[in-house]
C-alpha cells in the first residue's frame, strides 16, 4: 500500500517540476534545518525524510516549488495551490471549501486549495494574503500567506502539543478532502486585503 505522504505530496505538487523544502525542528528549540529535494524524481527520499523524522522531530514543507535549493521568495518557480494557516479558525467558516483540510493539532487547522492549473507565485500569494485576511477575526493567521511558509506535513507528529492528551503528541491529520481543479476566479468574494489593494496594478 502507497504510503499516505506520498499521495499527499502527489497531490499538493502536482504537476510541478523543481525544488522542494522539507523543515526539521527538534522539539523545544528555534533551529529549522532545511533539506531540498528534487520533485518528483524525489519523491521517495522526501517521504523517507519525513517517516525518519517524524518521531523524534516537527516536520514542515514549503507548499511552492522553488528553481534552486533556497526558500526565498525570488526563487519560487510555481505554485500548484494556495495555503493557509487557520490557526484557531474553524474550517466551517470558510468561504470556499479546501482541497485539504488538515488539523495541525487539536483546535488547529491548515488548508490547501489546489489549483487546476499551476499559478504564478504573485497570484497565488494574492489569493493566500485575501484568505487570510479575510479570516483573521475568526482566528487565522494574518502572517500566514508569504510564499514562503511552512506548513506541516501530515501524518507527522507535533512536539509543540505533545503535552496534550496521555498518548503522546498529536499525529497531523487530514480531516477532509474535495475538489482539487481551483481556478482564481473562485476566490473572487475574497476582497484585497487591506493595504494591498493597488500591489498588483501595474504602471
Amino acid at each position: 500500500m502507497e504510503d499516505k505522504k506520498v499521495t499527499f505530496f502527489k497531490i499538493v505538487f502536482s504537476k510541478a517540476e523543481g525544488y522542494v523544502c522539507a523543515v526539521k525542528r527538534e522539539p523545544g528549540t528555534r533551529t529549522f534545518e532545511e533539506y531540498f529535494f528534487k520533485y518528483p524524481d524525489d519523491l521517495n527520499q522526501l517521504v523517507e525524510f519525513c517517516n525518519q523524522y517524524s518521531f523524534s522531530h516537527d516536520i514542515y514543507y514549503c507548499p511552492q516549488v522553488f528553481d534552486r535549493r533556497k526558500r526565498q521568495k525570488e526563487y519560487v518557480l510555481t505554485c500548484p495551490s494556495a495555503w493557509s494557516d487557520l490557526d484557531t479558525c474553524s474550517p466551517n467558516e470558510l468561504t470556499v471549501e479546501p482541497s485539504i483540510t488538515i488539523q495541525s493539532s487539536p483546535g488547529r487547522y491548515q488548508a490547501l486549495w489546489i489549483f487546476k492549473d499551476l499559478c504564478d507565485p504573485s497570484e497565488a500569494e494574492d489569493v493566500s494574503r485575501r484568505i487570510a485576511y479575510f479570516h483573521s477575526e475568526a482566528g487565522a493567521d494574518k502572517s500566514g500567506w508569504d510564499l514562503t511558509q511552512l506548513l506541516r506535513v501530515p501524518f507527522t507528529q507535533n512536539h509543540k502539543y505533545a503535552h496534550v492528551g496521555t498518548n503522546g503528541p498529536p499525529t497531523v491529520t487530514i480531516l477532509k478532502t474535495g475538489k482539487i481543479d481551483y481556478e482564481l476566479k473562485d476566490f473572487s468574494d475574497y476582497p484585497q486585503a487591506g493595504g494591498y489593494e493597488f500591489t498588483d496594478i501595474p504602471f
